[in-house]
């Protein structure tokens, strides 16, 4: 299996005029069993996403009082988070672009809506992938299961996509490495929780990669 080691990449604030509308569509799809441990890596780093992917609800912040004559404005004032495009002004460009699924397993009838995104990330737990994960590109498998499959393999599904919407989005396979997937219980180990944390900030800083690419 090729492996992609985690790199460093800075984050950047940009206009979403320059990116809204014209990036590529991006379909995240974490699964697995929360119920049975780290097997519940996929859904869990979904979960992360799905948090930024919602529109903020809550009230705006009130704004901070004017500065004492004589002191910089921006002393001991923090800068706003940062928000997506659809909810305006600067912030990740990604996230007006970004789908995030989770599920159990993945399934045939994921095919029509990866057919309708540019790039699809898939996301497990693994049992022998080198910590804290990997992210390869995942080629499609032609000739795969029927309709009357059930689970499918990503290979598999991407040939699916292929086969019946002639759609070959760019796919990648973010496996995150687990430990314990043989008791029951919806909670992750400690080694698992931080390579959680690491391929969440990994693929925020892959996700502006792939905005600024397609935008460049």
């Amino acid at each position: 299996m090729l492996k992609e080691k985690n790199s460093s990449t800075s984050k950047f604030d940009v206009p979403c005029s320059e990116f809204c509308g014209s990036a590529k569509r991006i379909l995240l799809i974490g699964y697995g069993n929360p119920g049975r441990l780290d097997d519940g890596l996929g859904p869990a780093l979904a979960e992360k996403f799905q948090v930024l992917e919602k529109p903020q609800q809550n009230p705006p912040q009130p704004l901070a009082p004017p500065p004492k004559e004589g002191i910089p404005q921006d002393v001991g004032l923090k800068s706003p988070p940062v928000e997506g495009c659809r909810n305006g002004g600067v912030g990740a460009p990604w996230l007006e672009n970004l789908t995030v699924e989770s599920n159990y397993q993945l399934n045939v009838e994921d095919a029509a809506q990866i057919a309708e995104h540019d790039i699809v990330i898939f996301a497990d737990a693994s049992t022998d992938a080198e910590p804290p994960f990997t992210f390869t590109a995942v080629e499609a498998e032609l000739g795969g299961p029927s309709f009357s499959s059930h689970s499918v393999s990503v290979p598999q599904l991407l040939g699916m996509t292929e086969e019946l919407f002639g759609k070959k989005p760019e796919a990648w396979m973010l496996a995150i490495r687990g430990y314990d997937f043989n008791e029951f219980g919806e909670r992750l180990s400690a080694q698992a929780e931080e390579n959680l944390e690491a391929a969440a900030a990994f693929l925020t800083d892959r996700l502006e990669q792939f905005t600024f690419e397609m935008s460049s």
